[in-house]
């Protein structure tokens, strides 16, 4: 038996969750993540039993990597509710700063569907002023910068998303459309 088997350590946190151990859900959880990066579901559900045991630190640290292996719309707007939960846990706790932070993206994102994307590119750049590494922020600004035909500036924020996740599919999708804008 494989210790490290994230498959095998998942059935065991379903086991826990059927007697009631949370304690053993959570080590069994915290395994199976460190021995599958991509885990995507699992750490979703480390994260939403983090927060609701008050570890707002690990919590938070899980909603930042799952940003970056999002891939789908759904995972993506799953890590989004898991941060507006974390943005509430945060503000009753006193963690005024990632609300902000949270709360500057969320106008932002509100702002670029109501097509103003000049004002929706200062609010992705006050929540990066907050946490440079914001991922979510930092795709939404360079969407809003393409919107703007501000293209140099765009293909800048989505090369760096790239660089700190490769496999963003939001950056990958707009550097297609920037550099076929740019070339032809």
């Amino acid at each position: 038996m494989d210790p490290g088997n994230p498959l095998l350590l998942n059935r065991l946190a379903a086991c826990d969750r059927q007697t009631g151990d949370v304690a053993g859900i959570v080590r069994a959880l915290r395994r199976a993540c460190d021995s599958d990066r991509k885990a995507f579901r699992m750490r979703l559900e480390l994260a939403a039993l983090e927060q609701r045991l008050g570890n707002s630190d690990r919590a938070q640290n899980l909603a930042r990597h799952l940003a970056t292996i999002a891939e789908t719309d759904d995972e993506r707007n799953r890590v989004t509710e898991l941060e507006a939960h974390l943005a509430f846990l945060f503000l009753r706790l006193g963690h005024a700063r990632h609300f902000a932070q949270l709360g500057h993206l969320a106008l932002g994102v509100e702002l670029g569907r109501l097509g103003n994307p000049a004002l929706a590119e200062q609010e992705f750049q006050q929540a990066l002023r907050l946490d440079p590494d914001f991922i979510q922020a930092r795709v939404d600004l360079g969407i809003a910068l393409f919107e703007q035909n501000k293209m140099d500036e765009a293909l800048k924020q989505f090369w760096d998303v790239l660089q700190r996740n490769p496999n963003d599919a939001t950056a990958l999708h707009y550097l297609q459309l920037l550099l076929s804008r740019v070339l032809f």
